[in-house]
């Protein structure tokens, strides 16, 4: 499953995608046309882009729900996608990363350099950048079309990646979180608490939260680098998250999406709030 502030689409085994109304609750699309079960997913306010087992990558309008290209060269599963107003980037099984442009979907190049699946990619201005089950993290130059730098310190599976102007914060099978430079692609911090590999995670200037295979939600002060508290309500892996100043939307192998009230963790004047007001809704997709 994946999502925005407003919309989710959920995933379960070979049945289409479907595109819900995280406020209703109600499904308003069905995506149908991949062959086999879509492992990949990603879409903004106009497009959802999907990635399948079936070695494809398909591009629908997310109003009408209709297939406009399908996107054929990958020789594996689809894992990992990305995309702005320029270029799609897909990586796959193999290890390798396809550069699309977007939205019609002209192949622009293959970066090769990972030696596993290529688990998450980030577009950052001119660069790409990737984890990999290979444990590592590459930097990669759009107009060059090579690898710039490899980060190297993880110890398993780098399963989650993202980044801003200034770091590279990376989410690891190894069950800790690296905070990387990334000028110098030097590590400056590992968190650790996590009892299982971490999924996925985002942050801010001030916080971070992170996803995990243990059930739990963890709320981090990025500049500390400890953990501000936990979330628990989800009874299986934590498989996305994304949070805003007032709330944290989380989405589990559990079929659950969870709406929290950040307002209810962070912010001392409702800490003497009664337990059911700071529990989350709870939308079953």
């Amino acid at each position: 499953m994946t999502f925005d502030s407003e919309r989710a689409v959920s995933i379960q085994g070979n049945f289409p995608a479907r595109l819900w109304n995280i406020e209703k609750g109600l499904p308003e699309t069905t995506l149908e046309g991949h062959l086999g079960i879509i492992s990949a997913v990603k879409f903004n306010n106009k497009y959802v882009v999907t990635g399948s087992v079936d070695r494809t990558i398909k591009i629908w309008s997310k109003s009408t729900g209709e297939c406009i290209i399908t996107l054929i060269g990958h020789n594996s599963e689809v894992i990992s996608l990305e995309f702005n107003d320029k270029i799609l980037l897909s990586g796959d099984e193999e290890g390798l990363i396809h550069v699309w442009s977007f939205p019609n979907g002209e192949l622009l190049g293959i970066l090769q350099g990972h030696e596993k699946a290529v688990c998450s990619l980030q577009i950052d201005i001119d660069n790409i950048i990737s984890s990999s089950c290979d444990k590592t993290v590459r930097i990669w130059s759009i107009s060059k079309m090579n690898c710039i730098k490899v980060l190297q310190g993880h110890t398993d599976y780098v399963y989650c990646v993202q980044v801003d102007s200034h770091k590279i914060i990376t989410g690891s099978a190894d069950s800790s979180i690296k905070v990387w430079d990334k000028n110098s692609g030097m590590c400056k911090k590992t968190l650790t608490g996590h009892k299982g590999a971490i999924l996925c995670l985002q942050f801010d200037d001030k916080k971070m939260a992170s996803g995990s295979l243990d059930h739990t939600i963890r709320i981090w002060d990025i500049s500390k680098s400890n953990c501000l508290y936990i979330l628990n309500e989800h009874r299986s892996a934590i498989w996305q998250l994304k949070f805003t100043n007032s709330r944290l939307i989380s989405s589990s192998l559990d079929q659950n999406l969870l709406v929290w009230d950040f307002d209810a963790h962070n912010h001392p004047s409702q800490k003497n709030k009664h337990e059911d007001e700071r529990l989350p809704r709870i939308i079953n997709l």
